[in-house]
């Protein structure tokens, strides 16, 4: 299990810090990046909206669910770079990551640590209730 502290420093190293280097990608115009970069620019989007989001919640997830949001976000990303999305789209998208975040607070299984367990099965719930939540599902 990786300790909260720890799992901070690694969003603010990976996630967080390249947000603040580089501006909103609705507003700096990256949309008309190649599809690529669009994806990575977007998935690093993506992933600190919903971590933010889960912070806000007082609530973080196992290292165990980490990829398998990971692949949820990615696919969205993907999904989406894969057009000349306009910036009401990737708005539109980034408020249905937060969506996705504060449905997994309310269906992830709390475990004693703290931690919100989201298996396969906690997925299956949540986008059974949610979906359609373009670009994800």
């Amino acid at each position: 299990m990786l300790h909260r502290s720890r799992l901070y420093t690694m969003i603010l190293i990976f996630l967080i810090f390249p947000v603040l280097v580089t501006s909103s990608i609705a507003q700096s115009g990256n949309y008309r990046l190649p599809p690529i970069e669009r994806e990575q620019k977007l998935m690093t989007r993506f992933t600190y909206i919903f971590y933010s989001e889960l912070d806000r919640a007082g609530a973080y997830i196992s290292y165990d669910s980490w990829n398998i949001i990971q692949n949820i976000l990615r696919n969205g990303a993907i999904a989406l770079a894969a057009s000349t999305p306009n910036p009401e789209e990737i708005n539109k998208a980034e408020k249905n990551v937060a969506r996705l975040a504060m449905a997994a607070v309310t269906f992830g299984e709390m475990l004693p640590s703290g931690e919100i367990r989201l298996g396969e099965s906690t997925w299956n719930k949540i986008t059974s209730r949610i979906c359609p939540l373009w670009p994800f599902c």
